[in-house]
């Protein structure tokens, strides 16, 4: 059945202002915005007088919510597992995120291989809340000097053999990975992405601004967390900051 949502300030992506319209929806998509409710008599109307409606928001770094790390969200315990995740989602969802891309921090391998298959088949399923378009592989291939909160032990060198592991688990999902490049085995690694249709971002490096540089032309494109983690800017060397101010390839 059709629903009018009326009355309501509704974000214009083109002005990024809010104007009154109306938001007319069938199901679970947006069908059209309009001026008014006129052609509509037969949709049931939502009065949402003084009231904002925006798109749902994609959050592409997340690690988790209501008390759980996507990290943990597989335990070999299918009943469990499915109700830990339907929980998050439904998190996610009731705070306006929509889309989710599920944020694996640094683990053991075997717990990143079990994990991305549980929540690649998760997102083929049918349920409430936030949807996940994909994964994102935040963690293990970065710099012991800019790791973070994260454990020093699980830090091991860029794979593309891992990476080439995980895509094929993720089955058509999005596929984005965050790796410190300066580290041994990165272009090998970029060079599997790019061939898998991965996305790679610079993350938790001390890469010199010539390595960052360097990573951009093999085909990343972005830098996580801009600032934080990463070598910072000085007058003598950028380094990550300085490749991130002055590139137009990368976000």
């Amino acid at each position: 059945m059709k629903k009018i949502y009326t009355g309501a300030l509704v974000f214009d992506p083109e002005t990024h202002t809010f104007l009154s319209r109306c938001v007319v929806t069938e199901e679970d998509r947006i069908l059209a915005v309009t001026e008014s409710a006129d052609g509509y008599d037969d949709a049931e109307q939502i009065d949402c007088s003084g009231l904002y409606l925006i798109p749902g928001l994609v959050d592409v770094h997340t690690h988790g919510r209501a008390g759980t790390d996507f990290t943990e969200t597989y335990t070999g315990d299918p009943e469990k597992d499915r109700q830990t995740t339907d929980a998050m989602m439904l998190s996610y969802a009731r705070r306006g995120t929509t889309s989710v891309m599920a944020t694996l921090a640094s683990a053991p391998v075997d717990n990143w291989l079990d994990t991305t298959a549980f929540l690649a088949d998760y997102a083929r399923s049918s349920h409430a809340g936030a949807h996940i378009p994909g994964i994102h592989l935040e963690g293990n291939f970065l710099s012991q000097k800019r790791r973070g909160a994260h454990a020093q032990e699980l830090l091991i060198p860029p794979s593309a053999d891992i990476l080439e592991k995980i895509a094929a688990l993720t089955d058509g999902l999005v596929l984005h990975t965050s790796i410190a490049p300066e580290l041994e085995g990165s272009d090998a690694y970029i060079a599997a992405a790019v061939r898998l249709g991965a996305t790679v971002g610079i993350a938790h490096s001390d890469a010199t601004f010539e390595e960052a540089q360097h990573a951009i032309r093999s085909g990343a494109r972005s830098f996580t967390h801009t600032f934080n983690a990463m070598s910072p800017l000085h007058h003598r060397m950028p380094g990550c900051v300085g490749a991130a101010l002055i590139t137009d390839e990368a976000y």
